[in-house]
């Protein structure tokens, strides 16, 4: 699986997750070449502020893999990463992120005044390789129809 075959499916589950009445964000995460967890935003049809896409995916990981540590993984995410699931990202060790568009709040985990994701943490260890805009158009289409 590449980079444009998994981003692509991150796009599909942000549609969905906008189909249920949540905020379009989808998030995948890929060990391997394959698929191994995926999540879509679902803090509103939850009610659960902290299901954010890349937050389920991540659980999803853990518990299919039976383990916290998801280094080698790379997490697909539609939206740039928030505080949160930035923190969540770094405390799993996943070694790659690649971003659809960057944050349109002051929160995101790579671009704005905080940036978890680029910062050097010793507890986390090494800071993720980041890839920002794939697809960019895409995810910006989608977030200006639902959102």
């Amino acid at each position: 699986m590449d980079d444009e075959q998994a981003m692509a499916r991150a796009i599909e589950l942000a549609r969905a997750a906008a189909e249920r009445g949540n905020a379009p964000f989808g998030s995948v995460i890929v060990l391997d070449g394959q698929i191994v967890a995926e999540g879509e935003n679902g803090v509103t049809s939850e009610l659960d502020p902290s299901a954010h896409a890349e937050t389920v995916a991540i659980r999803n990981a853990c518990k299919t893999l039976g383990r916290l540590d998801l280094s080698g993984g790379t997490i697909y995410a539609s939206g740039e990463p928030c505080w949160m699931c930035s923190a969540a990202i770094r405390d799993t060790r996943l070694s790659r992120v690649v971003i659809g568009e960057p944050s349109r709040w002051t929160t995101g985990g790579a671009t704005s005044e905080f940036p978890i994701l680029r910062a050097e943490v010793e507890r986390f260890g090494p800071p993720p390789e980041i890839v920002l805009g794939l697809f960019e158009d895409r995810v910006r289409a989608l977030l200006n129809e639902v959102g």
